[in-house]
């Protein structure tokens, strides 16, 4: 690995979570293709059916919901038997 990445990847190493996750959006943002190469590939997949609609990008909030999700405990039967039981 080049060595003026590894610095970097030290240095962010001790950033707080939240300038991690400013910094994960800008370089996303600085890596995604131009906005008219990505305009045209869906045009071209819409015209070919392919597509209906292109799906939103993932925002940082949504990993971070992703990541912090919790199930909610139930008590009782798992609803799936309780769907099962009422559809049978």
């Amino acid at each position: 690995m080049n060595t003026e990445v590894e610095k970097v990847i030290s240095e962010v190493q001790t950033w707080p979570p939240e300038a991690i996750h400013e910094l994960t959006a800008k370089l996303n943002e600085m890596t995604a293709p131009s906005h008219s190469a990505e305009a045209d590939l869906i045009e071209r997949l819409r015209a070919r059916g392919v597509i209906s609609e292109p799906r939103q990008r993932l925002t940082v909030d949504d990993i971070k919901a992703f990541h912090d999700y919790r199930p909610v405990s139930v008590a009782g039967r798992p609803v799936s038997e309780t769907i099962i039981e009422e559809r049978g």
